[in-house]
């Protein structure tokens, strides 16, 4: 818990701004540690599943895209649109 809401701290002091979401490191967590994120303040926390996010997507497990910097607008709008099954 320490090195959760502690990192959070330094980087709101560091930034001057509030942090409201984290990211797990090498992914998801489980319940537990989920629930220590929360504790700490956080409002929301990523992991690696890929994956549209959508209104029933727990926010303490949100899902990301990859999306690369070569991407056409068009490809963008269908990465967003379609989620992972997008060109």
């Amino acid at each position: 818990m320490n090195e959760i809401a502690g990192s959070k701290r330094e980087l709101e002091r560091a930034f001057g701004v509030p942090v409201t979401v984290f990211a797990f490191r090498n992914g998801g967590a489980d319940a537990s540690v989920q629930r220590l994120v929360e504790e700490a303040g956080y409002q929301a926390a990523r992991g690696i599943t890929p994956g549209r996010n959508r209104p029933a997507t727990p926010s303490f497990d949100l899902r990301r895209l990859e999306v690369s910097g070569t991407y056409s607008l068009p490809r963008f709008a269908a990465r967003l649109i379609l989620g992972e099954l997008g060109p």
